[in-house]
């Protein structure tokens, strides 16, 4: 037996849990030790919210999966056990002994996390933990951390709290503490306690935000929530000016004289928790709250804090979303309802306030992760604007852990993140998990920790489209998502990419536009700088090249993607570029962080930063078209600018193709996937039909007509019986018709389940379980349906309103398309009237489809200059119109010399073309699609299939 074990280990099978969709367990801890060292002893009971037990919470860090372990002792029929936990924990415990606190709540204790059932129905009760508990404490680890002779990663978290409590929030003397030099420690001091690791979890925002009282621990140390919280706000307040940097820390040459010393405190993980949970809630007179944002919008917020376990990106905050309800199944629905029918109630009363709709959000940690991640775009498209709901897909938001690819620098081939088969597995059959493009990494986003100092420092530049709600354009104008959008999945196979096969992944189609096409790069801004070849692209330089010309309007508008910090760029903008640019010397990349740190324009300083934030990592590009505008880093020429419906940007698109044999394996795979969910459905109707009718011939009740016969409403028999078998209840004699309703009863099951096993078992996750009404689903009317997460795995691979499966015919048959060399158009019909003439019809437009040849790789969003604000729309509709003429011009001189045949072979041209039209099976057999890739045509509406 090993150190840490000396006695038999825990099970949970002593403390299971009566209902783990409602009840907890908590951990009862022993606190007779008298000294510090002592190892902690406790019991593990079960809570029932009946029950009058007040009990504490903890919130604290795990670390990573290796960290050092010890036990605790667990007492079950007197008898000892251990019980496995980190040594944080135990750190924590021995600390929150000091508090008697006797009962608490703590995730590694109270869950059994090898158990994925209870962990899914956990996790959609930590609101109501974290809610009930009277008090949350906050471990954030031992005073001291790091290597004491080194500044960067070296603090006293005690200290820091005695700062806040005697110093800073002596708001009397705050101005003179951010400008005197002796506080560089204990500034210092504070910072690097903000840089704690619980700062940076995701889980922490709901705790603290939830929680009626917290405290937060730092060895022996202890302050209130509400004082850390006041001081950090204050500090951020302040820095927001850099005046504690430059006024202290600049000046002190152990910390190296930088002007940025604690970088970018406004983006620190423990700032940002400061300001969010100020902003989830509204606090209405009962002292209730009332959650004020959607999931999109703390997906999309939450970049700077981290989840060991990917899927918690999204399922950490679902408690505290005000559109959606965590639930695990419809098993567990009616006591779930039951026992939040007062929370229930409250939110209805919430939602008719804000006019939204909550919907069920699935909580399952054995998907795959790729499987989450669709789920979470699927419902934030389906709550969102029409008019940005594909906005979605340009901010980054996903962790990419374990990856087993990463981007390919062959520019020939597509990116493919494939998950490391220890981080997200699907099956044998069913390919290795990876993610689309249109799930865009946490990496893009535009703040980052530096490993070393963890300084908080701009890694990318901010987002084009903001954060929801926001909306800074509208490339799109005003048109919205349209019904092509659809999500599909598969397994490649036959790729002419050949590190593609075997991979599984999701396909989003949507719909939309190319507007131009990359067409001359330059090369990318590095750290916010502005290269030297840039200045030519946009015609910057004078001939002689020793002074900066006037700054062309599209220049100096794009390296501010035309929008100042909260709108319209001031007028005053160019003269202060030009200024900052004539200052520096020429021939050289413009440093912009040395001209904004050193500025003797505070003005010019902020500009820079304006830019800085536009410009990073971007590269300034002209299309083909002659437009100017910046595109992500790995943008390349030949890439396709398109306008997507829905989406309030443009964005880059790269075309790759498929091969015969790929498109007519998916092809298969969709229609075989459509035959066992039609099948899977039509069984579990049948079951519910078959149970029904049971349950009414025992209780006696007459039998409808359509039952009186053995058959289900639809008609006919389906039991095998003969129609005039039938059960006269009016009779009385119900005993004597028992065996014969069990017989047919019994006969219909096995022809059930006849049926149910020639249809491939499918995955729990990928069964229907979108289209019916949920239990626990609060219906408030709305001007558009939303979409349950998930129903993209149910939903058969066809447009919204199904017209996909239209399949428009030629205008005419193969012989007389034949003679009039092919011109007619698939998306006309054209009607004969006479031996003699033809007439046109009235115009039909067939349903867009994609071309099945093509898929297309997600590059990013991008500024393209006079394309932001829906000046595109009106050339799409003069394209189309345009399109549309030359479609009827070219029909009509099909028909024309479709006539002047007629008058000149006479009866014999039109005896071939009525044997023709008689022969539906030969014409539509003989005119094929050509095969291969379609490039699609500028401003004419197009379906796009990303990946």
């Amino acid at each position: 037996m090993s150190d840490l074990q000396q006695h038999p280990p825990y099970d949970y099978a002593f403390c299971p849990l009566t209902d783990p969709a409602e009840n907890l367990r908590i951990l009862k801890i022993t606190l007779s030790s008298s000294s510090y060292e002592d190892k902690v002893e406790g019991q593990i009971l079960e809570f029932d919210e009946k029950q009058d037990l007040e009990y504490a919470a903890l919130s604290w860090c795990w670390g990573p999966r290796d960290a050092p372990r010890t036990t605790m002792r667990i007492t079950h029929n007197d008898q000892p056990y251990d019980f496995q936990i980190s040594v944080a924990l135990d750190s924590a415990l021995k600390q929150l002994r000091r508090y008697k606190e006797e009962y608490f709540w703590i995730d590694q204790v109270c869950i059994n996390q090898d158990d994925f059932p209870e962990r899914n129905n956990q996790v959609r009760l930590m609101a109501k933990i974290y809610t009930r508990a009277k008090k949350v404490f906050v471990w954030l680890g031992e005073e001291r951390e790091g290597d004491p002779d080194d500044l960067d990663v070296s603090a006293d978290g005690g200290a820091a709290f005695r700062f806040i409590d005697t110093r800073v929030l002596r708001l009397r003397h705050f101005d003179h503490l951010v400008k005197n030099e002796d506080t560089h420690n204990d500034w210092n001091n504070m910072v690097e306690l903000m840089k704690r690791e619980w700062f940076s979890r995701r889980w922490v925002v709901q705790e603290i935000a939830l929680a009626k009282d917290a405290v937060i621990l730092c060895g022996s140390q202890r302050i209130n929530w509400e004082d850390f919280a006041d001081a950090v706000s204050l500090f951020n307040e302040a820095e927001e000016k850099r005046t504690v940097s430059k006024s202290i820390m600049m000046g002190k040459k152990e910390y190296g004289h930088k002007p940025r010393y604690f970088g970018h405190i406004a983006a620190l993980s423990a700032t940002r928790l400061v300001a969010v949970t100020n902003d989830l809630f509204r606090r209405r007179a009962d002292h209730e709250k009332v959650a004020l944002l959607t999931l999109e919008q703390l997906v999309s917020t939450f970049t700077a804090f981290n989840a060991s376990e990917p899927r918690d990106t999204v399922y950490a905050v679902l408690a505290i979303a005000k559109d959606t309800m965590p639930r695990t199944s419809h098993a567990n629905m009616r006591s779930m309802v039951a026992s939040y029918k007062i929370t229930i109630q409250e939110k209805f009363i919430e939602q008719l306030s804000q006019k939204i709709v909550a919907k069920s959000y699935y909580v399952n940690y054995e998907q795959p992760i790729s499987d989450v991640f669709v789920d979470f775009i699927d419902f934030a498209i389906s709550q969102s604007d029409t008019t940005r709901a594909l906005d979605i897909i340009c901010r980054p938001w996903a962790p990419f852990p374990a990856m087993q690819d990463h981007l390919h620098e062959d520019s020939g081939s597509p990116w493919r993140a494939v998950f490391d088969s220890r981080a997200s597995t699907r099956g044998d059959d069913r390919g290795r998990d990876s993610l689309p493009s249109w799930i865009s990494s946490i990496t893009g986003a535009a703040y980052g920790l530096e490993p070393k100092s963890k300084r908080m420092v701009r890694k990318n530049p901010d987002t084009l489209v903001g954060l929801p709600p926001q909306r800074n354009y509208t490339a799109a104008g005003n048109r919205e998502l349209t019904n092509a959008l659809r999500f599909e999945q598969g397994v490649t196979k036959f790729s002419k990419y050949s590190h593609l096969d075997g991979i599984h992944y999701h396909s989003m189609f949507t719909e939309g536009f190319v507007v131009d096409k990359i067409e001359n790069l330059r090369t990318a801004s590095q750290k916010g700088n502005i290269p030297e070849d840039w200045a030519v692209l946009g015609r910057r330089y004078a001939r002689d090249g020793e002074q900066w010309q006037k700054l062309p309007d599209e220049y100096w508008r794009t390296l501010v993607a035309d929008r100042g910090k909260s709108g319209n760029p001031p007028r005053h903008y160019p003269r202060l570029i030009n200024h900052a640019l004539e200052s520096h010397v020429q021939g050289d990349a413009f440093n912009t962080q040395e001209a904004i740190d050193y500025s003797d324009c505070q003005a010019v300083s902020d500009v820079l930063e304006r830019v800085q934030s536009v410009i990073w990592n971007r590269r300034l590009m002209r299309s083909k078209g002659g437009r100017l505008g910046l595109v992500p880093k790995h943008a390349e020429k030949g890439d396709l600018i398109v306008i997507l419906y829905g989406c309030s940007v443009p964005v880059v698109l790269r075309r790759f193709s498929k091969t015969k044999e790929e498109v007519k394996h998916e092809a298969d795979t969709k229609l075989t996937r459509q035959q066992k969910i039609a099948a899977r459905k039509i069984i579990d109707t049948f079951r519910k039909f078959v149970a029904k009718r049971k349950q009414e011939r025992l209780e006696g009740k007459p039998l409808s007509p359509h039952q009186s016969t053995g058959g289900p409403p639809v008609g006919g028999s389906t039991n095998g019986m003969s129609s005039d078998t039938q059960i006269d209840c009016s009779s009385g004699d119900i005993n004597q018709n028992k065996d014969l309703t069990a017989m047919q009863v019994a006969t219909e099951q096995q022809n059930v389940e006849h049926v149910a096993n020639k249809v491939e078992p499918m995955q729990e996750h990928e069964s229907t379980r979108a289209h019916a009404k949920d239990l626990d689903t609060i219906s408030i009317s709305s001007e558009r349906s939303v979409r349950m997460p998930g129903a993209w795995r149910d939903t058969p691979p066809l447009s919204r309103n199904g017209t996909d499966i239209v399949a428009p015919g030629p205008i005419f048959p193969q012989s007389v398309a034949e003679l009039l060399g092919k011109s007619a158009s698939a998306s006309q019909t054209t009607t004969i009237k006479s031996t003699d003439s033809f007439s046109i019809s009235k115009h039909v437009e067939p349903p867009l489809k994609a071309d099945e040849y093509t898929f297309y790789q997600l590059i990013g969003e991008c500024y393209l200059h006079g394309m932001m604000n829906g000046e595109a729309i009106p050339l799409q509709r003069s394209a189309e119109d345009l399109a549309k003429q030359r479609a009827q011009e070219g029909e009509l001189a099909a028909v024309r010399e479709a006539t002047r045949r007629v008058k000149e072979t006479g009866g014999e041209f039109m005896k071939s073309l009525k044997r023709s039209m008689t022969e539906p099976a030969t014409k539509a057999k003989d005119i094929q699609k050509p095969e291969g890739p379609i490039e699609p045509a500028s401003f004419i509406r197009t379906v796009f299939e990303l990946r």
